[in-house]
């Protein structure tokens, strides 16, 4: 049962905005959801996509410690920035923090986003909140919180891939190491930089298998820094492991910008071009055929 409170958010003693908050458990813990007044009718959808996110993590990845976790869903740059801090990129439209466990989003209007791609935002910081509870969670680097996450939230699309694609192409492919540390980049590379770490969950279990991230999370738990838990699964040292990564995707991705709409029409127009010119031929001949045969019967 949703319990509900209303909070009076205050800005140098002037009431800016009116929040509802309310409450209800997951099997992570105790949620504390705070929205504004025009995002109340979604409370029941958002607080179902958190119930059963949480429960998908636990029974896909295993049990976890209990703690609370306080969302804030905002529909303004000050409060935004107010709750998630200065390490919030300009880019950024959501974050996940931990010791307390806080998430704060901006809304689907604020953020200019659908409300599917929305929830997929809550997915995505929900996974953070579960990962960064492991034992050691602190030195997961960037790309695997975020490939982690990305993977989970069904947010590694075809855009991603293509630009995995060129940049293989353009031999701008990001180094492992270069991945670690992602919030630094500008929003012109994140695309290609979010994709990476996507693929890098993908290469591990392609290798590996499923299990991979359960090993992980094991010699985690069991008091391994990441790195140290990633050597011992995949039995590759970081620098190992990049190269293999490269080659995979070479041979995954390095033909799929071909479905970028634009380079579709330079590899159909030509195609379409020789059928125009072999079904012309074609028929021609079937015209002068028809022209000797009636010729032959006007000569008879």
């Amino acid at each position: 049962m949703l319990k509900n409170k209303i909070i009076i958010s205050t800005y140098l003693f002037v009431i800016v905005e009116l929040l509802f908050s309310y409450n209800f458990k997951t099997i992570l813990g105790e949620v504390e959801l705070i929205v504004l007044e025009n995002e109340k009718d979604k409370v029941p959808q958002i607080k179902n996509l958190i119930q059963s996110t949480s429960k998908n993590l636990y029974d896909k990845f295993g049990p976890i410690q209990l703690d609370s976790i306080t969302i804030y869903i905002t529909d303004n740059n000050h409060s935004f920035k107010k709750l998630s801090g200065n390490s919030t990129p300009e880019w950024g439209i959501a974050i996940a923090k931990h010791n307390p466990d806080i998430i704060v989003l901006k809304s689907p209007s604020f953020a200019k986003i659908t409300f599917n791609k929305f929830k997929k935002v809550i997915i995505h910081e929900i996974s953070h909140i579960y990962f960064r509870r492991i034992t050691n969670g602190s030195s997961i680097p960037s790309w695997f919180m975020e490939g982690i996450a990305m993977q989970f939230s069904s947010e590694f699309s075809v855009s991603h891939k293509i630009s995995i694609s060129k940049a293989i192409w353009k031999n701008k492919i990001f180094s492992i190491n270069e991945l670690n540390y992602i919030n630094n980049y500008k929003k012109p590379e994140i695309q290609l930089i979010y994709g990476q770490s996507a693929s890098l969950i993908e290469a591990l279990e392609y290798f590996y298998g499923e299990n991979i991230i359960k090993k992980i999370i094991y010699f985690m738990n069991s008091g391994d820094q990441f790195y140290e838990a990633l050597e011992k699964t995949t039995e590759l040292n970081i620098l190992e492991f990049d190269l293999k990564y490269l080659k995979f995707l070479k041979n995954q991705y390095r033909w799929i910008f071909l479905l970028n709409s634009s380079n579709m029409i330079f590899i159909i127009f030509p195609i379409i071009v020789i059928i125009g010119y072999v079904y012309k031929r074609y028929t021609t001949k079937i015209i002068l055929k028809k022209w000797e045969y009636e010729e032959q019967n006007i000569e008879d």
